[in-house]
Parts: structure tokens; sequence; C-alpha cells
């Protein structure tokens, strides 16, 4: 009988196989066993197709349909339907916040690790805690209460701390988890806006900005990014 878990370990001998690069962001402690909600992957963008090509052949291998159910400045939300049970796979080549970007793609990819069971790629802790916190500032304005151990047991396991906080100030807003904290959000935001200019300049910024809304809220952009993946006809 078919199982999630032995999806999953095709899903990964498929990625080592087409020599992709790439690594899953979150969510692995219990792979390939179990699947926490999805598969969150970032890729290389180079090879966003190539990733994509896996995903249909899985799906056509297992005699599964496949869906593409969001598309977003930077990333692919996709379901792969099975008789039994749904995988949901997205697969990320940039992270971004309305157009800008908290972490460059390549240090990710540049400083992943080998997971200890062999299977795939996971980023350093140092990493996953800027992505995992940043993302929960900016998207949530708080740390949610089911967010904040794991985030303190990747502050132990780092080096460093995003955005230049201190272990106490880092510690201080893991201890009001749960609860709105706007004025960290602006802090973050802010000081990611000031980052995006010196890397960008202040004309790219706006055009990544609009480039945001353009592909959430437009048919035609979105068909733009969908182009990426080599495809036609794929159901939204």
């Amino acid at each position: 009988m078919l199982s999630l878990k032995n999806v999953v370990i095709s899903l990964f001998k498929k990625i080592d196989s087409y020599g992709i690069d790439c690594c899953v962001l979150r969510g692995y402690e219990l792979l390939p066993n179990t699947v926490i909600n999805d598969l969150d992957f970032f890729v290389k963008e180079s090879d966003v197709s190539k990733f994509y090509s896996i995903l249909v052949e899985l799906s056509s291998f297992f005699d599964a349909s496949l869906k593409i159910t969001t598309v977003r400045q930077g990333v692919f939300k996709t379901e792969i339907c099975f008789t039994d049970f749904t995988l949901k796979v997205d697969f990320w080549y940039q992270l971004t916040f309305v157009g800008l970007h908290y972490v460059k793609s390549s240090e990710i990819l540049s400083s992943k690790t080998l997971n200890p069971n062999g299977l795939f790629f996971i980023p350093t802790p140092e990493m996953e805690l800027n992505v995992s916190f940043t993302k929960e500032v900016l998207h949530n304005q708080w740390v949610r209460d089911d967010k904040s151990s794991h985030l303190r047991s990747l502050l132990n396991k780092s080096s460093s701390i995003p955005f230049g906080f201190n272990r106490t100030k880092f510690e201080s807003v893991l201890s009001k988890s749960g609860v709105k904290q706007f004025k960290l959000f602006l802090e973050v935001l802010f000081f990611i806006l000031k980052l995006n200019i010196k890397h960008f300049g202040v004309v790219n910024v706006f055009i990544n900005v609009l480039a945001f809304y353009a592909v959430k809220y437009s048919n035609k952009y979105k068909k733009k990014s969908l182009d990426k993946l080599l495809i036609s006809g794929a159901r939204l």
C-alpha cells in the first residue's frame, strides 16, 4: 500500500538524482515519516523549472493529480492528490515581504547542511532562525506560541542573532509570544527596507514592491510567473 513516507522518500531521491540545489526550510524534524502541514523547500531560482518537473514525474508515476494552488512573488504552492492522502509542496526561490527581500537566496543555499538522516539538506541554525523569526514578525506581527520554543532552541544553537539584536532582547521578544508587537514589526520592516535600498537602490525597491502586488492580484502577472515552470494550462 502506498504511504506518504514512500512518496516523500521518492521525492528526495529524485531531487538528489537531478542535482537540484535546494533545502527543506522548516518542519523537517520528523521527515520522512511525518509531514507537518506541508513540505517547504527553498530552491535555487535557475532550478525552479527542474524542481517542478520532478513533481510532475512523481505525480504521474504514482497516478496522482498535481495542482498549483498559489502563485506569489518568489513561491509556488502545490498539492499532489493521491487516493488516500494529499501532499502539499511549497517551493520558494525568493523570500520577500511585499517585495522586500529579507534573506539573500545565495546565503541560504551556500550554507545549507546535510540532515542527519542523509536524505535532504537543511538550513544552518543561524539561517533558519533568521528566516523563521523574520517571517513570524513580518507576516503576523508577533511570534506564535507554537513557534517560540523552536526559535529558542535555534537561538541556543546559533552563533549570530538577526537584526543585530542581543540575546537579552531576543529572549524578551520570545517571552511575549502570542502578543502583537507592532513596534517590533516596524523595527524589523525598516531594517529590511534600508538593506533593500542599500543593495538594490530606491527605484528597484519600488519596482520590486509593485511586482509583488502585480503577481498577487493580476492573472496576467501570475501567468508570467508560471512561465518560469515552462508549463501551460496550469490550474489556479
